[in-house]
C-alpha cells in the first residue's frame, strides 16, 4: 500500500518537508532552490507525493532501445491516467525522498 500526500499550496510543499514557511515564501532561498531541482510552481492546481514512483519507463524492445514512454504502476493506475488527461497532464520531480507530482492545467 502506497502513502500518497497531497498538496496545494507551496506551504503545504514546505510543511511535507518538515520545513517551516515564511510568509514571504517566494523571497526565501528554499524556494528557490526547489525551482532549482526541477519544481514548477507556475500554473498548477494540486500536487501529489509518494516514497514510491507512480510510473516506470517502458520501451519499445526489450534491449532498452527504440521509443520509451511512463508506464503507470497497476496499483496508481487510475490516478496516473486522471493526471495525464487533465488537461496538459503533470509534472514529476524527485527530491527530498519522495516523488513529487504536480498537475497542471490549459
Amino acid at each position: 500500500m502506497r502513502e500518497v500526500k497531497i498538496f496545494s499550496t507551496v506551504e503545504e510543499v514546505y510543511q511535507i518537508l518538515g520545513r517551516e514557511c515564511p510568509e514571504k515564501y517566494w523571497e526565501d532561498p528554499f524556494y528557490d532552490s526547489l525551482w532549482d531541482t526541477g519544481f514548477n510552481f507556475d500554473d498548477w492546481d494540486i500536487g501529489f507525493c509518494c516514497k514510491e514512483p507512480f510510473t516506470f519507463t517502458e520501451h519499445e524492445n526489450d534491449d532498452g532501445t527504440g521509443e520509451e514512454w511512463e508506464e503507470a504502476y497497476d496499483d496508481v493506475y487510475w490516478l496516473v491516467s486522471q493526471m495525464t488527461y487533465y488537461c496538459v497532464g503533470y509534472h514529476h520531480v524527485e527530491y527530498g525522498g519522495y516523488h513529487w507530482y504536480t498537475v497542471h492545467h490549459a
